[in-house]
């Protein structure tokens, strides 16, 4: 297969001449000679019905860097930005640690990790595509909620429209018992969702865990979206 590498933003990105299917990996989930690689998310190719088109979205690691108008959620970490069809893009990243009550009125360790997507007008009006809230509870134990990675950019459907893959864990636990995992693909405001369990250690000393259930059913998903979402999961739980 023809590969063309470019240098977009310090990134070497890798893609096939004739391909109209584009996937991207975060770094940590290897480079393939055949696919487009955006590090860290700093870079992502775009795929157009004549030819693909690679476009640079900014980075942001401050709240203070947002777009004017934009209010960064509690536990800000991340964002990314980007112009496609829709117009000007945002996504935020954000984990929120705090103290809640429990049945019994203890204050105890909790967390709300959030990923929205928004729109953003030339009057700096925003208007949200999609927010996802999740977390954990009240825990009394070892508390873990964190992204695994950052935010991912692909026009798998050629559309013009970027979709946005993220990754993320769940816990609540003394023991090696699996964490809950869970992979969003979030497509013009639609969301897919791959729900599932990391790896953990049997008694026999093999690994045990990772399967995943996609929401809606497989039936209901684009195929390229539900390929790009199984193998990124494969990549991700390991």
């Amino acid at each position: 297969m023809d590969v063309d590498c470019r240098t977009v933003g310090g990134v070497v990105i890798q893609y096939p001449k004739r391909s109209s299917v584009h996937t991207f990996r975060l770094d940590r989930l290897g480079v393939g000679s055949s696919l487009c690689v955006a590090v860290m998310a700093t870079a992502v190719c775009l795929t157009g019905a004549a030819r693909a088109r690679e476009v640079e979205p900014q980075n942001i690691r401050r709240a203070k860097d947002l777009p004017k108008g934009v209010k960064a959620p509690k536990g800000f970490e991340s964002a990314l930005k980007w112009t496609d069809k829709n117009g000007e893009n945002l996504v935020m990243l954000a984990v929120s640690n705090r103290l809640s009550k429990n049945a019994e009125g203890e204050a105890l360790p909790s967390a709300v990790l959030t990923v929205d997507h928004i729109l953003i007008s030339s009057g700096q009006k925003t208007r949200t595509l999609r927010s996802v809230r999740d977390g954990v509870a009240p825990c009394d134990f070892d508390l873990t909620a964190e992204f695994l990675g950052t935010a991912v950019l692909t026009d798998l459907d050629g559309d013009g429209i970027a979709e946005v893959t993220v990754a993320y864990q769940l816990s609540c636990k003394s023991d090696i018992s699996p964490d809950i995992v869970k992979l969003l693909v979030i497509d013009n405001g639609k969301k897919y969702i791959l729900r599932g369990e990391s790896l953990y250690p049997g008694e026999d000393g093999k690994m045990r865990g990772g399967e995943f259930e996609p929401d809606p059913d497989a039936a209901r998903w684009p195929k390229v979206f539900l390929d790009h979402a199984r193998e990124t999961w494969r990549k991700i739980v390991k």
